[in-house]
Parts: C-alpha cells; sequence; structure tokens
C-alpha cells in the first residue's frame, strides 16, 4: 500500500468513529490532526438519538483542493444506533466545498469488547507510517476520490518526470498516470496539461528551465476543468504564463486565477469553436470538442507536425476505450478537416496514426459511416440516417 493510501486509510478509521476520537476537548469542540489535516468535531447534539445527551453531529477541516485552493471539507453523522452499548453512526456524508464526495451506508457493525483483547495490549499509537507524503498533505479527500473513481491517483508523481521527444521540438511529459505535451518555438514554450497536482508542477517547471533556460513558459492550455488535469496550474500561472481554456470554462478557471496567491493578472484565452494560436516559427489550433465528458473540453493540434494532443476522450495505445467519447472526438477533428496525421494523449504511451481511431470506430459502429478526415464525406460502412453525434 502506498504511503498515500496508508495516511488516508488511517484517517478514515479514525474519521468514521467520532466518538473515539484522541483529540483535546475544547469548549464545545473536539479537535484531531490527521494526515495533515487539522478536523474540529462539532458537539452539538442529535436529539433524535437515544444514546444519553445525544451523539456529535459533525466534523470539519479545511482542505486544498487543486486548483481551487482551501474548501471547506465537511463530515456529517447520522443514523445513529447503540452497538455493543456504544453509539454507532451508520450513515456518513462527506461533503468538500459543498459537493458530495463520499456517502456510506453501514448495515453490519461489530465491537470487541474489552474483555477479550489480551491485557498486555497497549492502545496503539499512531503510526509514523500514518504521516501524510508532503504532496498529499491537507488534501487526502484526492486520494478517497480517485479511489472511489476506480481510477486511483495515490502515489508520489513528483520524482518521475521524464521527456520523450516525439517531433523537432515537440515532447510528451511521461512518467506518471497523466501526461503533458511541451511545444518548443523559437521564443518560448507552450504546456498543454496541468495534471495532478502543484507538486509535479513544481518539479516539471524546474526541469523545463534545465533544458530551455532561454525560452520561458508563454502559455499553458487546458484541455478541460477535472483537478486531475488541472490540479498543478498554480505554479505554472505564477510564470506569468497566458491561459487558454474553453469558453464554458471560462468561470471556473476566473474563480480559481481570483482565489490564487501570487497569481497577479493572468492572460486567459477562451476558445468557442476553433482558434488558430501563431507561435513565431509554429503554429497550433485549439478546437472545443463537443462532449458528453466535460464541458468546454479543448484538443490541440501542433500543425507543422500534423500531432493533436488529446484528453480522456480517447488514449492512445490503450485498450480499455470510450467508444461514445472516441466518436465524438473525431467527429469534431472530422468537421474541422483535421482529423488526420498522428494522436498523442494525456493517457496511453506514444503516438498513434489517426487512421487507427478511424479503424476502431468503423469496428464499434458498424453501422455508422465514419467522416472521412476532412469532413467531405463518408469512408465506410452504411450511412446513418441521424449521422455522427
Amino acid at each position: 500500500m502506498s504511503p498515500a493510501r496508508r495516511a488516508v486509510r488511517f484517517s478514515d478509521l479514525w474519521l468514521r468513529v467520532p466518538l473515539f476520537w484522541p483529540g483535546r476537548s475544547a469548549g464545545s469542540s473536539r479537535e484531531i490532526s490527521l494526515a495533515g489535516t487539522r478536523w474540529t468535531l462539532s458537539v452539538a447534539r442529535d436529539q433524535t438519538s437515544d444514546a444519553a445527551g445525544g451523539v456529535p453531529l459533525v466534523a470539519s477541516a479545511r482542505q486544498h483542493d487543486w486548483p481551487r485552493g482551501d474548501v471547506p471539507h465537511e463530515i456529517a453523522y447520522s443514523g445513529w444506533r447503540e452497538v455493543a452499548g456504544l453509539s454507532m453512526p451508520t450513515r456518513i456524508e462527506q461533503r468538500l466545498g459543498g459537493q458530495l464526495l463520499r456517502r456510506e451506508r453501514l448495515t453490519d457493525i461489530a465491537v470487541t469488547p474489552v474483555e477479550t483483547v489480551d491485557p498486555d495490549c497497549a492502545p496503539p499509537a499512531r503510526p509514523k507510517s500514518a504521516e501524510a507524503p508532503v504532496w498529499i498533505r491537507a488534501a487526502g479527500h484526492w486520494v478517497t476520490r480517485r479511489l472511489a473513481m476506480g481510477a486511483g491517483a495515490d502515489r508520489d508523481q513528483t520524482g518521475n518526470v521524464a521527456f520523450e521527444e516525439r517531433a523537432d521540438g515537440i515532447f510528451h511529459v511521461v512518467g506518471g498516470s497523466h501526461h503533458t505535451l511541451v511545444v518548443v518555438d523559437d521564443r518560448g514554450l507552450t504546456l498543454v496539461d496541468a495534471p495532478l497536482h502543484p507538486a509535479r508542477s513544481e518539479t516539471l517547471l524546474r526541469m523545463l528551465d534545465e533544458r530551455w533556460p532561454d525560452r520561458p513558459l508563454r502559455r499553458v492550455v487546458v484541455t478541460h476543468h477535472h483537478s486531475d488535469h488541472s490540479g498543478g496550474l498554480m505554479p505554472l500561472l505564477r510564470t506569468g504564463a497566458e491561459l487558454v481554456v474553453g469558453r464554458e470554462a471560462e468561470g471556473f478557471f476566473r474563480d480559481v486565477i481570483a482565489r490564487g496567491r501570487d497569481v497577479g493578472d493572468v492572460a486567459v484565452r477562451t476558445v468557442s469553436g476553433r482558434e488558430r494560436i501563431a507561435t513565431d516559427a509554429r503554429a497550433l489550433t485549439v478546437i472545443n470538442v463537443p462532449n458528453d465528458h466535460a464541458a468546454g473540453m479543448l484538443a490541440v493540434r501542433v500543425d507543422d507536425a500534423a500531432l493533436t494532443f488529446v484528453a480522456d476522450l480517447y488514449s492512445p495505445g490503450r485498450e480499455a476505450q470510450s467508444p461514445q467519447l472516441a466518436r465524438q472526438f473525431y467527429s469534431a477533428l472530422s468537421w474541422h478537416g483535421l482529423a488526420s496525421g498522428d494522436l498523442i494523449g494525456s493517457h496511453g504511451s506514444g503516438t498513434q496514426p489517426m487512421g487507427a481511431l478511424r479503424a476502431y470506430l468503423a469496428e464499434q459502429f458498424p453501422d455508422w459511416m465514419v467522416p472521412a478526415p476532412d469532413g467531405t464525406g463518408p469512408d465506410a460502412r452504411t450511412a446513418d440516417p441521424d449521422g455522427p453525434s
């Protein structure tokens, strides 16, 4: 088990049973520090409980939620039931920044009576292994949320950053679960995506400065607002780089900037359809892709290399795909006449010819007329009367 998951697991055990908190009492509250987060337990009473004097209702804290900054994290306890003479909550609901993070319903609770425990067994001290690593400190919810999604990102991804050159001046930043694209031009750098958390971006910035000391970071294109693709944004913006986002996500990112520390004024460019961004010796075409995954989703094409970066909608070189999202992605590229060249992704590995995506879609949707790369007509199968979605 990774150190981050171990620390969060230890915290969850204490937070699940608030009556056992070993923290100090302070007036009408009790406090405890877990995984770098100081929690306060409200001892307001639930008068519907049969327990004498009622039971605790809410534990609260503030935690980092990249890239939004510090937000309230609350855990509400209800459905108290007496088990072996102890009051235990059977419903536990966590909210982060007002949004539901996790909801538990406990149907079977067992308590081991103290007389059955070895008398020489002392109460366990908090193990050193339960201390949260620096990168996850005060943000344990990150591990909880990613595990609940079935896409755990609980390992330190600050020491594994690596560059793979895919074309002249185009580098795939790999080494973890989420990738970034670096585009080098005569005067500076463009990054596509700011994944995971600030610590990874800080490592990346140091490596960029070592490799290209005379070429500053000029812009960051964020494919979409989901935290695993934008969580490392703030250190990048502190360099003075321009931010490019989808029009539908503009409000989210402006709020992030307003709440950020030491960020200053940030130039924000929004893309609602298709926009060409000149970068001295080369150009990028940024496309807003209508899809079911995230509003304001962008794909980025490096024109001179005919290489398109895609996040989540399709993952080049990976077996598991979402057919519907891949179809939406390809349809948008074809509509703009850009469904050619090669693909590179925030997930997956290496590059893949666009023809491989067309073949995949023809297999997944045998009755759908896969659009031609330039959007002028079909190149496979029988036409769908409703057209591509």
